[in-house]
């Protein structure tokens, strides 16, 4: 997970109100993330307790998400976690770059 990620995902896990979900293509971080929590350090210090996959078939259902990546990857990292989402569900799509445009009419 990338910084705008990790942030949105150690605030609402130490928020303790909502079960969070990190995912992750990158095993090595994932497996980091397992064994010693989320740690993220500058404003505000703090390590959270969350459940964090780098599978996507580990992801259940989901009412909301946030899906955090580079705006070049946001259609891949989407279709990659699309299964967890239904039409109860709300999908938030925040971007570590600047330039954004339209993706598709279903998002």
């Amino acid at each position: 997970m990338a910084q705008v990620g990790s942030l949105f995902a150690a605030h609402l896990a130490k928020a303790g109100e909502v079960e969070v979900w990190a995912y992750d293509v990158w095993a090595d971080h994932i497996a980091a993330i397992q064994k010693n929590g989320l740690r993220i350090s500058g404003a505000a210090d703090l390590t959270a307790a969350l459940n964090a996959t780098s599978d996507p078939k580990q992801l259940p259902r989901c009412d909301y998400g946030i899906v955090a990546t580079k705006a070049i990857h946001t259609k891949m990292a989407i279709a990659q976690v699309a299964h967890v989402f239904d039409e109860g569900s709300a999908v938030c799509s925040v971007q570590n770059a600047s330039a954004m445009k339209k993706l598709s009419p279903s998002m």
